[in-house]
């Protein structure tokens, strides 16, 4: 089994006794972080005003040529970026009518940010969401027309992956409904090629997790050509028309027309030196993504048969970089979490589901002592 403890040494450093299983929510950020944050304080400390030069011309562009090797892109240019994606779901919302009631078909496992987003429009009537299971999809794509369609790639609840079959069937299906496929637990976790489809789905993902660049990068692949133009927008949209006076509001030709305003560019920096550095060790999310479903069989081989009943699944090759136990109440996975963190286990629980995620920075051995410390709680025995 490989071993990527040296990449992480500052983390680890900080948190020796942690067994930390929680890469599926904030993963450790490589030592090299520290050299880009310093790179992008001395760019803006050189170039003062100027910056945007070099953000613009060559910063943002390495990151674009960067997403769009890692998911087989074949439109770097048409990658747009906020600082989160729940801006840039709202940015594809606005760009319906305003007097337009939008259909939504969605799952009931989308992450908090999407589904409060869509219920609290709801709630006002400009937008009717259908909320299924995932078995249901087609045949919902069968009965009605839609608007939208806002679907996660890995299901953050399960660890569950939408399978390639079933992306293309959704597109075969989804007449002209725009279709946002949410890749945040997918993207830099396992392999993603997108090129089949890309001129037919948005994808969206982030930094934050598995692309181990921490907060303030997102991204959204944009079909080329397409020629939609939000209302909700920002300076960024058509930053090269800045200097004119136009009397329609302008859109960059590219994927930049889903930009906003003002943000922090010390992600890119981040994100480039990254997975600048894993090319350069010819280190691949396949490498990546083999190693973790080592680690996750291994943590299911020690388990008591009694404890991997309660996994939501056990066969890793349908799942993205978390196993999930089923409990029988929110009250009880929060007692969990709680029993584990007093034994210096970091996971996470949403309601029901208890998570263990497993990042690079873990080997065998953090995986034997884990299997050790759960038997002490009787919900493992």
């Amino acid at each position: 089994m490989s071993n990527y403890k040296n990449y992480f040494q500052d983390f680890i450093k900080e948190n020796p006794e942690l067994l930390h299983l929680a890469g599926h929510s904030h993963h450790y950020w490589p030592d090299i972080t520290k050299l880009a944050i310093q790179e992008a304080y001395q760019d803006a400390s050189k170039h003062v005003d100027l910056k945007w030069n070099k953000i613009f011309g060559e910063v943002v562009p390495k990151t674009q040529e960067i997403i769009a090797k890692i998911i087989n892109f074949d439109h770097p240019e048409w990658i747009a970026f906020a600082p989160n994606t729940h801006e840039l779901l709202c940015r594809v919302l606005s760009t319906f009518p305003m007097k337009k009631e939008i259909r939504i078909l969605t799952s009931k496992h989308e992450f908090h940010s999407a589904r409060r987003q869509l219920q609290r429009m709801a709630e006002e009537d400009q937008v009717t969401v259908d909320w299924v299971e995932t078995s249901e999809i087609e045949s919902k794509l069968k009965e009605n027309q839609y608007d939208l369609i806002y679907l996660s790639h890995v299901f953050f609840d399960s660890g569950l992956v939408l399978e390639q079959e079933t992306i293309k069937k959704i597109i075969e299906l989804k007449n002209n409904a725009l279709f946002l496929l949410d890749g945040y637990h997918s993207f830099c976790a396992i392999p993603v090629d997108i090129k089949a489809f890309q001129d037919d789905l948005f994808y969206l993902a982030g930094s934050y997790k598995y692309a181990q660049a921490g907060e303030g990068l997102c991204f959204m692949t944009v079909p080329k050509d397409c020629p939609l133009r939000p209302r909700n927008t920002g300076w960024f949209a058509s930053f090269e028309t800045l200097e004119e006076k136009t009397d329609q509001v302008a859109y960059s030709p590219n994927g930049n027309r889903f930009n906003g305003a003002t943000r922090d560019f010390t992600p890119h920096y981040r994100f480039n030196k990254i997975w600048e550095m894993y090319e350069s060790d010819q280190l691949s999310i396949a490498d990546i993504s083999e190693h973790i479903k080592e680690l996750q069989n291994e943590f299911i081989k020690h388990l008591s048969s009694s404890a991997k009943a309660k996994l939501i699944c056990t066969d890793v090759k349908k799942l993205g970089h978390f196993l999930t136990f089923q409990c029988q109440s929110h009250q009880e996975a929060k007692l969990l979490y709680e029993e584990l963190l007093n034994e210096q286990i970091l996971t996470d629980f949403r309601d029901t589901s208890l998570r263990f995620g497993f990042g690079m920075y873990l080997d065998s051995s953090d995986i034997q002592k884990l299997s050790h410390k759960i038997q002490k709680i009787p919900f493992f025995q």
